[in-house]
């Protein structure tokens, strides 16, 4: 298995994405969120605990 982290293209493309606005960002991860969710856990992009951002305005109860 490749360490991915250890790829200088991935660290630039986390720099990059770090100079990015919020709102691009999140919508990075609600693009990714489906296929590569344990790549974002890995990377500490995504908490298991955390409110997918998709429900957070929604009050089903």
């Amino acid at each position: 298995m490749v360490d991915i982290t250890s790829s200088s293209l991935f660290q630039s493309n986390i720099s990059t994405i770090l100079h990015w606005p919020l709102a691009r960002k999140i919508e990075l991860l609600s693009s990714f969120s489906q296929c590569s969710a344990s790549l974002c856990l890995c990377a500490g992009w995504i908490k298991p605990n955390e409110v997918p951002i998709h429900d957070i305005t929604t009050n089903d109860d």
